[in-house]
Parts: structure tokens; C-alpha cells; sequence
């Protein structure tokens, strides 16, 4: 099965070992869902390098994905949803990170309250970003504004999370923001009279709950 580019699984498995999903060097598209066994993989530093695409759903005892992820140097496509105890800091913070992520969405998951720092190193090629129903997602670090290639943003259900940082003014290639279901920043965020409206006024089109804004157009 060397060849083997697309896999979908589910496990009892609690660890995933570096003999089994590892030898697949030339995979391409890989969704594991539905295993809640599985805490955390050990696949080494040359496992999975073809990787582009990596979806993680519903594993409830998920707790790490690193050092694994980390070294998926041509990963591009990054989905976690539903996996309540997975904890994505998990202290790598200070080591060197080979992601080049272009999209990343994580949805469901209680333990995140900031954006990890190892997505920093997908500043020069992340364009969509969403984050979903993360009830104690908080903040955005300022390191945001090093997302020079962002596109796209979208932050749903996420009632803790009271304001933007003001380095969102600087993502200046960022067309499309969409904020739901965050009463606190709806209301920082409101069309033209929000504390936070300098912030994203320069965003081409912008979507607050059910009401649809195109700034850009209507300040030219």
C-alpha cells in the first residue's frame, strides 16, 4: 500500500505507531473520525511528507497531536472538530515548526483560548482561518498582523472572545471576515459605530450574524 494517497479510518487505537499509518509515504488526504481510544500518534519525523490534507473528528480522548503535526512540511489543509480534551500548545511553543498551513478550521474544542503559537509559522501562506464554537476561545494574539496572506476569517460561537486585537488592521489582504453568534464583539464589531469598526473597515465584505456589509464599496 505504498502508493496509497487517500485514507479515511476509524480506530480503537490509543496510539497510533510510526509502523502503521507512518509507512504510507505517499499519502496524500488522511480523515480519522469517530475513535475515542486515540491520545496521540507516534509518527516520526519522516512519516506522512506527501501529506496535504489532515481531518481529526470526533476523537474525544484526543489529548496531543504533537510532536506529529509539526513536521508535516507540506500539509496545507488542517480540519479539527469535536475533540474536547485536545490540548494544541502541548509545549512545542519554542521549537522550530515546518507548517505551511493554507486553511485551518477548529470547531468544538473547549480547550483552546488563543491561537497556538506554532501557526505562526504559516504567516506567509495561510488564507482561510475559522474557528467555531470554541466556548472559551478569549483573544488573538497580535501576532496576527503576520498574516500577510489571510483571506478569509471566521469566528462563530465564540461568547468569551470580547474584542479584536488592533493588529487586525494590518491584514490588508483579508476580503472576507465573518463574525456569528459572539454577542460581545458583534457589538464592538457593529457597522460603522462598533469600537472595533477601524479595525475591519478596510475588509471588502463582511457578514455579522444574518446582515452582510461591504464596506470597502460604500467608503469609496
Amino acid at each position: 500500500m505504498v502508493n496509497l494517497r487517500f485514507l479515511a479510518i476509524t480506530t480503537k487505537q490509543k496510539i497510533l505507531p510510526e509502523n502503521g499509518i507512518g509507512c504510507l509515504r505517499s499519502l496524500r488526504y488522511l480523515s480519522i473520525s469517530k475513535s475515542a481510544n486515540l491520545e496521540t500518534f507516534l509518527l516520526g519525523k519522516q512519516s506522512l511528507t506527501n501529506l496535504r490534507t489532515l481531518i481529526i473528528t470526533y476523537c474525544e480522548g484526543l489529548v496531543s497531536l504533537m510532536p506529529f503535526v509539526k513536521d508535516l512540511t507540506s500539509l496545507q489543509t488542517l480540519v479539527i472538530v469535536e475533540c474536547e480534551k485536545l490540548v494544541l500548545t502541548d509545549g512545542i511553543d519554542n521549537q522550530e515548526c515546518g507548517l505551511r498551513l493554507r486553511s485551518m478550521l477548529f470547531r468544538e474544542l473547549p480547550q483552546i483560548v488563543s491561537l497556538p503559537i506554532w501557526l505562526k509559522e504559516s504567516a506567509k501562506t495561510l488564507q482561510f482561518l475559522c474557528i467555531e464554537h470554541c466556548p472559551n476561545f478569549t483573544d488573538f494574539p497580535e501576532w496576527v498582523s503576520s498574516f500577510a496572506s489571510l483571506q478569509r476569517l471566521e469566528i462563530v460561537g465564540c461568547p468569551k472572545l470580547l474584542s479584536l486585537p488592533s493588529s487586525m488592521l494590518h491584514l490588508r489582504a483579508l476580503k472576507k471576515l465573518r463574525i456569528a453568534k459572539c454577542p460581545v464583539l458583534a457589538d464592538r464589531c457593529s457597522f460603522e459605530t462598533g469600537v472595533d469598526w477601524p479595525l475591519i473597515e478596510h475588509v471588502a465584505e463582511f457578514l455579522l450574524d444574518q446582515f452582510k456589509y461591504r464596506p470597502f464599496s460604500t467608503t469609496r
